[in-house]
């Protein structure tokens, strides 16, 4: 599959749908709404947890999952979201957003919001793929003409490829007691961990992009 709007492979499948039609629908851990959307040229929302409801969704880590919108533009985005905001009783988690919820999020949409903003690039994940660094670089200085200002920043205790995985361990780790009987015994949904830091995460992140063995695709040689 080809994504039309980037013309690049895609990475998952919850990026297809709002390549071919207005809107698509999300759910994401640690990344699987917004990485695919930024790989392929679109616009993706992960909501505030309890923003939106979980029914529904198979949970990786209850404390992170969270529905979102994807869609060609910010407007189109802030205007699918006040459709999925609202209590539900199904899924407890929505009580947080009680009197703080809204259905129209595109009224607050402001061209000069970025007016003085602080605005941070790891640089560190550039320079593996020339189009994607000057995209990267043109929406920068998009910003700057904005008025917002660039810093560039860098990972801290020198994990310089932080995987989104380590993350969702510490919240896997904080569901196991929400999860219902059937998913809380299966070692594919919860499994505990004795991580007390993102060193060891990001150490064994560092061993396995080292020890990666490149799988031939099918038709190249």
């Amino acid at each position: 599959m080809r994504a039309p709007l980037a013309g690049r492979p895609a990475d998952r499948g919850s990026q297809s749908p709002p390549a071919y039609a207005v809107i698509g629908l999300g759910t994401d851990t640690g990344g699987s709404i917004r990485n695919p959307s930024t790989a392929n040229g679109i616009v993706g929302l992960k909501p505030t947890h309890g923003l939106t409801s979980r029914d529904g969704i198979i949970p990786l880590a209850l404390s992170f999952d969270t529905a979102g919108p994807m869609a060609r533009s910010v407007s189109d985005v802030a205007t699918v979201l006040g459709l999925l905001t609202g209590m539900d009783a199904a899924d407890p988690a929505t009580s947080k957003s009680e009197g703080h919820f809204e259905t129209d999020y595109a009224k607050h949409l402001n061209a000069r919001a970025l007016s003085g903003a602080r605005v941070g690039i790891a640089r560190d994940f550039l320079g593996q793929d020339e189009d994607v660094d000057w995209i990267v670089e043109v929406s920068l200085e998009a910003m700057r003409r904005a008025d917002a200002t660039i810093v560039d920043v860098k990972p801290r205790d020198g994990c310089s490829t932080p995987k989104a995985s380590s993350t969702m361990r510490f919240g896997i780790r904080n569901s196991r007691r929400r999860l219902s009987p059937t998913l809380r015994h299966s070692p594919r949904i919860i499994r505990r961990t004795s991580i007390s830091s993102l060193n060891g995460p990001c150490a064994s992140t560092r061993r396995v992009a080292t020890e990666r063995v490149q799988i031939p695709t099918a038709g190249r040689s």
